[in-house]
């Protein structure tokens, strides 16, 4: 039995930590439903983004809901979409450090170097795929990495439709200079729906710049291994404030919506007003 299947392309994860996805996860990073193509009978793979928004524009959309205790986290979905992304900048960048609002949702990775701390975007490049799949060559991704209580921070918006719900979010540093953020959902277009894993590692290389790996499996049921796989690589640089927020722009003009925040974690209290 054939699964027509199509792996979700592009994620712009983004954080003040979140994760993308972008744009980043996170900010960052799940499954949207698959539309035939018209002439090969394969899958075209949609886009599932986790945008930035340590910024948080004053809409009220993007209105953050009451945080929780809980380094994993349950969100709702991301969807479909096709965002052409400015470039981030390609070299003699001033790293910009990110001012998190006190009340901003965050996550805090108590382990992770502040070398972090900065707003992060660049393309990923496709290095190996499996399946009836079509991924795209390239992706961009950004992320927003924060302080708060002197520990390096994460939080973003996920955009997206109905199509795909997320189902759990999860992040750690493994190390000081190591970030793995983890995204698991499903397409709720497809009977039965199908499961969708998203994993991000974030590497420093150097101080202005880290690398990003990311991994992306769709799974059916009653298959124990994954029938589609996608792997994706690059480097990213430093980026302005405006660039990471031409990103969003850029993806709420392409139809999308915000559809959730990713919710505190285990963050210190904050002092009394």
């Amino acid at each position: 039995m054939r699964f027509p299947v199509r792996i979700a392309a592009q994620l712009s994860v983004a954080l003040a930590f979140l994760v993308s996805a972008i744009p980043a996860f996170p900010q960052g990073i799940i499954e949207a439903a698959p539309q035939p193509s018209t002439a090969s009978g394969r899958w075209s793979p949609p886009s599932s983004l986790v945008i930035p928004e340590a910024n948080a524009t004053p809409s009220a959309a993007l209105v953050a809901p009451a945080p929780k205790n809980s380094n994993e986290l349950t969100l709702p979905s991301l969807g479909n979409q096709q965002a052409s992304v400015p470039q981030p900048p390609k070299s003699a960048s001033t790293k910009v450090i990110p001012v998190i609002p006190p009340n901003q949702e965050v996550l805090v990775l108590p382990q992770a170097s502040h070398d972090f701390v900065g707003f992060w975007g660049g393309q990923l490049t496709l290095l190996n795929k499996y399946g009836e799949t079509d991924p795209p060559p390239h992706q961009m991704v950004s992320f927003t990495f924060g302080e708060r209580e002197g520990q390096v921070v994460l939080a973003t918006t996920v955009y997206g439709n109905a199509n795909a719900q997320v189902l759990r979010t999860t992040a750690e540093a493994e190390g000081p200079s190591k970030v793995v953020l983890t995204l698991a959902g499903l397409d709720l277009s497809t009977q039965p729906p199908l499961r969708h894993i998203e994993k991000l590692t974030i590497s420093l290389v150097g101080n202005e710049q880290v690398k990003c790996k990311k991994q992306m499996d769709l799974y059916v049921p009653g298959v124990s291994g994954p029938v589609a796989e996608a792997l994706y690589e690059g480097i990213l640089g430093p980026m302005t404030r405006r660039e990471d927020r031409m990103i969003s722009e850029e993806i709420i003009r392409n139809g999308e919506v915000p559809r959730a925040t990713i919710n505190e974690g285990n963050a210190p209290a904050l002092p009394p007003e």
